[in-house]
């Protein structure tokens, strides 16, 4: 039965890949891109560092799958946000606060996604879901500008400076080195969330002190 032997075997491939992916995600929310090693990788996963040069050429090609990973769940929480029926500013303001939070509660994830130093070819990934987050950002500032709620402005260079003051007002508190904020980061969220409304003149300049968020299903796991 030759077929049913290439189907077990392409079976097992599979599911040897997905647990080498897995391992090097645990590793990398736990202790980041250095945690990542070939060795501990194999050893988490249960198998030979052979057997990981099996499915990965490169290293760095297994840091392109768990970046991946780790990124597209991020990037689904915001696209949920961006095209939700909330009006244009309650949008803008979760999609900050949920990006923020997220970081906050899961700082070494979120330093090794956002400004942990990468090899290269990550780097070039790291670049494209920047681009993908800013795409999601623009959304939500030309929405605001069609309700005639925010300024009118280039929404996609008004997106890119959103982004960027998010990723850099969480850049240092996500540190390994940095202490953790005494208040759980809610100051720190509500100043960007404050600075954004600014930035895309909403007409409304301050946002509520806390927001209420249910968390979603990939919180809880």
């Amino acid at each position: 039965m030759p077929y049913r032997k290439t189907e077990f075997v392409e079976r097992k491939r599979l599911a040897t890949r997905a647990r080498i992916i897995d391992a090097a995600t645990d590793l990398v929310q736990t202790g980041g891109w250095k945690a990542c090693q070939l060795k501990s990788v194999a050893a988490a996963a249960g198998v030979s560092t052979g057997s990981v040069y099996t499915h990965f050429d490169r290293i760095a090609d297994l840091y392109i799958e768990v970046f991946r990973d780790i990124a597209e769940a991020e990037l689904e929480v915001i696209a949920e946000i961006a095209d939700g029926p909330e009006a244009a500013t309650e949008r803008l303001d979760v999609a900050i606060d949920r990006f923020a939070a997220r970081a906050l509660r899961g700082r070494v994830k979120a330093y090794a996604v956002i400004g942990e130093p990468v090899p290269r070819q990550v780097e070039v990934v790291r670049q494209r879901y920047r681009r993908r987050f800013v795409a999601l950002f623009r959304q939500i500032i030309e929405d605001g500008m069609a309700e005639e709620a925010f300024d009118v402005q280039d929404a996609a260079t008004t997106a890119a400076c959103t982004l960027g003051a998010l990723a850099e007002a969480l850049i240092l508190p996500l540190a390994p080195e940095a202490e953790a904020l005494p208040d759980r980061g809610n100051a720190l969220r509500w100043e960007v969330r404050a600075f954004c409304r600014r930035a895309v003149g909403a007409r409304t300049t301050q946002p509520a002190r806390k927001l209420h968020l249910p968390a979603t299903a990939e919180e809880h796991r």
